[in-house]
C-alpha cells in the first residue's frame, strides 16, 4: 500500500515537473526564435541592401 502511494506521489511529481519545463522551455525558446528570427531577417535584409 505504501510503495503504492509513493509511485502514485512521484507520478505526480514527475509529471507536474514535466509540464513546468516544458512550458517554461517553450515560452522562452518562443521568445528567443522570434528576437533570433527577427534579428537574422534584419541582417539578411540588411547584406542584400548593401
Amino acid at each position: 500500500m505504501e510503495r503504492k502511494l509513493i509511485l502514485v506521489v512521484s507520478v505526480l511529481v514527475i509529471s507536474t515537473v514535466l509540464s513546468f519545463y516544458f512550458a517554461y522551455q517553450r515560452f522562452f525558446v518562443d521568445k528567443n526564435y522570434e528576437t533570433y528570427s527577427s534579428e537574422s531577417e534584419a541582417d539578411g535584409n540588411g547584406e542584400i541592401s548593401q
